[in-house]
C-alpha cells in the first residue's frame, strides 16, 4: 500500500472540499438558481399574459355592448324617416322652407334595410338650418347625413339653399 504523508493527506482532504463544494454548486445550488431566474421570468410572462387578456375582454365587452346598441338602434322601425324629419324641421323651424323630400330604399348585404331621404330646402336661414342638423344628429337614430351642399340663397343675402341626404337604416 502507498504511504502518503500528511501534507499529500491534508492536500487530499482540499481536493475533496473543493471537488464537493463543485459537486454542491453543480447538482443543487446552480439548478436552484437557474430555477428561480426561470420562474421569475415566466411569472413576469404570465403577468404581461393576464394584462393582455384583461385588455382584450374589456375591449371585447365594449364591442358587445357596442353591437347591442346598434342591433336595439335598427331593430327601431316604429317611426318612418319623412315623420322624423318632419317632427325635426316642425322644431327648428324650418317646415315651411323644405321643397321637397325624396325616399329611395335599399338592401345591403341582404340583411339591412338603407333608407336614402334627399332633402332640398330653399331660402332659409343659417341659424334654423343649423338647427336643424343639430336635431338630426341628437335624435339617437341610426342615421348619416352623407352629402350635404349649402348654395346661396336667391330670397335674401342671409338664406341659404340647402341640398342633403339621409341614409337611415334598420333590419329587414
Amino acid at each position: 500500500m502507498i504511504s502518503l504523508s500528511t501534507r499529500e493527506k491534508r492536500l487530499l482532504k482540499a481536493l475533496g472540499v473543493v471537488a464537493g463544494g463543485a459537486m454542491v454548486w453543480g447538482l443543487v445550488i446552480n439548478p436552484y438558481l437557474s430555477l428561480s431566474e426561470t420562474s421569475r421570468s415566466s411569472i413576469a410572462g404570465s403577468r404581461q399574459d393576464l394584462a393582455r387578456l384583461d385588455s382584450l375582454y374589456e375591449e371585447y365587452r365594449d364591442v358587445r355592448q357596442r353591437k347591442a346598441r346598434y342591433d336595439a338602434l335598427l331593430s327601431n322601425r316604429e317611426e318612418n324617416i319623412t315623420t322624423l324629419i318632419e317632427q325635426w324641421s316642425a322644431s327648428a323651424d324650418v317646415a315651411r322652407h323644405i321643397a321637397y323630400t325624396r325616399r329611395t330604399q335599399s338592401n345591403v348585404q341582404n340583411k339591412y334595410l338603407r333608407i336614402s331621404t334627399d332633402i332640398k330646402i330653399d331660402g332659409v336661414p343659417m341659424q334654423k338650418f343649423l338647427r336643424f342638423l343639430y336635431e338630426i344628429e341628437s335624435s339617437g337614430r341610426l342615421l348619416k347625413v352623407s352629402y350635404l351642399r349649402l348654395y346661396q340663397g336667391l330670397k335674401g343675402a342671409d338664406t341659404y339653399d340647402v341640398i342633403m341626404k339621409i341614409d337611415s337604416y334598420s333590419l329587414q
